[in-house]
């Protein structure tokens, strides 16, 4: 590989997105994810963008800095996008300025070039589907599942359940858990209707909304490391929600 130009201490990567396999609400996580591998100067997503399902690429396109590669598809049956991706990830490994290729796809078809860019000493970050083809996770060097990503609105969701879990104090963690303790079944599951009354008769001034929450089974639903929630239908066909604790079971 020729001598890279620069003076960046950290890995140079390309990501190749292919855009039409590719949730493009999934893309803020994904590319905050790669920051952590080095500094990404190249990101390009390749598609037909005349098609109405990829409308939303502009928008985010502009948000995340992303190169749109239109490629309409002249031939029927024939993939405009996947020729042109590894046309230019070719291009850009005669260039020698990058360390790092990442391959955003759950398509066999780039298996091959994967390959390639690894007998090049270059490392390969896949990033698809879990049913990904076993040819194109086994080619890269690691493979990231998308569903492991999460969309702007569960990214959103997630900062704001973070806010939420910093305002709970451990004098209450320590409310439920004694309620837990004096109303547990023999199944070690208490139900959560009497843990609430318990915990108001402890604090009159108890309210979950003071803490972001509508119900008290959402606030210890927040904290899964601390709680196991399981749900129950009577004999009226009632929902009744139960809990443990987790570090004292």
């Amino acid at each position: 590989m020729n001598e890279k130009v620069g003076a960046w201490d950290c890995a140079n990567i390309a990501v190749l997105i292919d855009a039409e396999n590719t949730d493009v609400y999934k893309m803020g996580d994904v590319l905050e994810k790669l920051c952590e591998e080095g500094r990404i100067a190249v990101k390009r997503a390749y598609g037909d963008f005349t098609n109405e399902a990829l409308e939303p690429w502009f928008d985010k396109a502009k948000e995340f800095g992303i190169k749109l590669i239109f490629t309409p598809n002249y031939v029927p049956k024939k993939n405009s996008a996947d020729i042109t991706l590894i046309v230019e990830a070719m291009e850009l490994l005669n260039a020698g300025l990058y360390d790092t290729f990442v391959i955003v796809s759950s398509d066999s078809d780039f298996t091959s070039i994967a390959l390639h860019l690894r007998e090049k000493c270059i490392k390969v970050i896949g990033i698809g589907k879990k049913k990904s083809p076993i040819s194109l996770i086994n080619a890269c060097d690691s493979f990231l599942s998308l569903e492991d990503f999460l969309t702007d609105e569960e990214r959103i969701e997630e900062e704001k359940r973070k806010k939420r879990r910093i305002r709970v104090p451990e004098e209450l963690h320590e409310c439920i858990k004694k309620a837990w303790r004096d109303n547990k079944d023999e199944k070690g599951f208490a139900w959560m209707g009497k843990a609430g009354i318990y915990i108001r008769q402890e604090d009159p001034e108890f309210k979950p909304q003071k803490y972001g929450y509508k119900k008290l089974m959402y606030l210890i639903r927040d904290f899964p490391e601390l709680y196991e929630i399981q749900s129950k239908e009577d004999e009226n066909s009632t929902q009744n929600d139960f809990y443990c604790c987790k570090e004292e079971e």
